[in-house]
């Protein structure tokens, strides 16, 4: 009988016990605010985790972009001065000598194709047989014809004041309508007779 007691006892031990746990809230929630080491470690260390993916994954992104910035040349900024009849050109400050000086043909400022391109971090290319000027930069192409007073730009017909000409063995076109399309602002300083371009 004693024995029977003890066994009772025990079993409703055991079962409060049991009843106590059973229903028990999770750590740091409303109904149990009272917050274990573990389950911060554990919750820090989740969050961590995610973060780390996330980082990884903006690396990767960002790593892409500048892949795609030094194929396409792109700098963060292009400044080019130029000085009418002067063949030292400044290149983001820095002086530059460059193999033919910018003219005036009426109002339109004149410059070798290929020194305009490299400025504003264009592909360029001659094609003999036509004789033109390609200019390649992201989405745009444009296309200028020695003489001719239509350019394509993309698949746009425009017309130039001034056509591209072949003077001294240079190619020349006109500086402010390939550096507009290309995204640009030039700027004129009457009194130095100087072109700023900015990208």
């Amino acid at each position: 009988m004693k024995r029977f007691l003890v066994l009772a006892a025990l079993a409703l031990v055991i079962g409060l016990a049991a009843g106590a746990y059973a229903g028990q809230a999770e750590p740091g929630s409303e109904a149990d605010p009272i917050v274990t080491k573990g389950y911060v470690d554990n919750y820090v260390d989740q969050a961590v985790a995610e973060l780390e993916k996330e980082i990884s994954r903006l690396e990767k992104r960002v790593a892409q972009l500048e892949a795609l910035v030094s194929e396409q040349g792109y700098l963060a900024k292009r400044e080019l001065k130029l000085t009418i009849g002067s063949t030292t050109a400044y290149f983001n400050g820095e002086p530059q000598t460059i193999d033919a000086a910018p003219y005036l043909e009426g109002s339109t400022t004149m410059l070798p194709f290929k020194v305009v391109g490299d400025a504003l971090g264009a592909t360029v290319k001659w094609e003999g047989e036509s004789k033109s000027v390609i200019f390649q930069q992201g989405d745009t192409t444009i296309v200028l014809q020695i003489g001719s007073s239509l350019a394509l730009v993309n698949d746009r017909t425009v017309e130039l004041d001034v056509a591209p000409v072949i003077s001294n063995n240079r190619t020349f076109v006109p500086l402010r309508f390939v550096s507009t399309n290309l995204g640009a602002k030039v700027d004129w300083v009457n009194e130095t007779k100087t072109i700023i371009i900015t990208k």
